[in-house]
């Protein structure tokens, strides 16, 4: 739905795509919300496994408490009109 810009980060969209390019985009974040939930209910599992396989190695300080917040897709739509 989008085409690329000189400036990274942008991407081109058609006016009229807007609408059905920002449903999709929310649901896309709803799934990832919802993935990155059900990968913390396992998270706990997870470091102690990687505690196991490490052994002296596992540093605590290298996993957060929670991955909650961790993830996040965000879109905006600025102004990208050429200057008079």
């Amino acid at each position: 739905m989008t085409l690329p810009f000189p400036e990274p980060g942008l991407r081109l969209i058609r006016q009229n795509d807007v609408d059905t390019f920002d449903h999709r985009m929310t649901g896309l974040r709803e799934e990832l919300n919802e993935a990155v939930w059900r990968l913390d209910e396992h998270y706990a599992q997870l470091k102690s496994a990687a505690r196991d396989r490490l052994g002296p190695l596992y540093n605590t300080a290298d996993y957060p408490e929670s991955l909650s917040g961790l993830f996040r897709v965000e879109w905006d739509f600025p102004n990208v009109d050429a200057p008079p």
